[in-house]
C-alpha cells in the first residue's frame, strides 16, 4: 500500500521513474532499457522490483546526504522538499526537487572531504544522466522508506547549489569540532573564521555556518558563549 501511495506521489510530480533488479542497488542499464522499464501506472510495479527514479527528466533533482553530520544539519540549509525517502537507518537522506532552470550541463556535483581511505562523499545534487532508487530492496538488506510524499518544491539550480555546498561546508566544521583533540574550541573558531575570510564566504551565510555548527555539537561553553564565536567570527 506505501510503494503503490508512493509510486503515485512521483507520478503526480512529473518524475520519470523504471523498474530494476530487486536487491541491487546499482543499476546498470543503458538509457534505451531505462526508457524502455518506465512505470506510468502503479500496476505496472510488481513485488519484486527495485524502483529508480531518472534524475533530470522533467527537471527533477536529488539531493543525497551521504554522511551522519549532513543529514543531521540539512534542515538548517535544505528548504523543505516535498518528497523525502531513504533507507530505513536513513530515512531522509533523499530530498527531490523541481529544479525550475535544470540546464543540461547540470548533472551531478558531488562535495567531498579526504580525511580517510574511504568513500570521503558528503552530499550530492543529481541531474542529468544520473538516477537514485527509490522503491524495493538495498545491498545491505534495508528496504526503501518514505518520511514524506507530497508536491515537489520549487527551486532554481543557483539556490540549490549554494544550499547544498554550504551544507557540505558546515558538515565537515561539524564533525571536526567533535574530535577528541579538539578541546580548544575557542580557538578552533577563530581558525575557521579566517578560513570563511580568506575564501570570501559572505558574512551572512558564515554567520548562518557557525549557527548551525555551535547549536548542533553540543557543547555548553559554546552555547553559552555564543556571543563570543559570532564576535571571533
Amino acid at each position: 500500500i506505501l510503494l503503490t501511495h508512493a509510486i503515485n506521489s512521483f507520478l503526480k510530480n512529473n518524475c520519470f521513474i523504471f523498474h530494476s533488479d530487486y536487491g541491487k542497488k546499482g543499476v546498470t542499464l543503458t538509457t534505451a532499457q531505462r526508457l524502455k522499464n518506465q512505470i506510468t501506472n502503479p500496476e505496472q510495479v510488481k513485488e519484486f522490483q527495485n524502483i529508480n527514479l531518472f534524475t533530470g527528466k522533467n527537471n527533477i533533482g536529488d539531493i543525497d546526504c551521504d554522511v551522519p553530520e549532513v543529514i543531521e544539519l540539512a534542515d538548517d540549509f535544505l528548504i523543505p522538499s516535498g518528497i523525502e525517502f531513504g533507507r530505513e537507518s536513513t530515512p531522509r537522506s533523499h530530498r527531490l526537487y523541481k529544479i525550475l532552470d535544470l540546464d543540461k550541463k547540470h548533472t551531478k556535483t558531488a562535495f567531498t572531504f579526504r580525511d580517510s581511505d574511504k568513500d570521503n562523499t558528503l552530499i550530492e545534487l543529481r541531474a542529468h544522466d544520473h538516477y537514485t532508487m527509490c522503491g524495493g530492496l538495498y545491498d545491505e538488506n534495508e528496504k526503501v522508506v518514505y518520511t514524506k510524499l507530497n508536491k515537489l518544491t520549487e527551486i532554481t539550480y543557483e539556490q540549490l547549489h549554494k544550499s547544498v555546498a554550504m551544507l557540505a561546508l558546515a558538515a565537515v566544521i561539524l564533525r571536526k569540532v567533535r574530535l577528541p583533540n579538539v578541546s580548544a574550541h575557542n580557538e578552533f573558531y577563530k581558525e575557521i573564521a579566517g578560513v570563511l575570510r580568506q575564501y570570501k564566504v559572505a558574512e551572512d551565510d558564515a554567520e548562518k555556518v557557525f549557527e548551525s555548527v555551535i547549536n548542533k555539537a553540543n557543547c555548553e561553553n559554546c552555547i553559552k558563549d555564543k556571543k563570543v564565536r559570532f564576535a571571533q567570527l
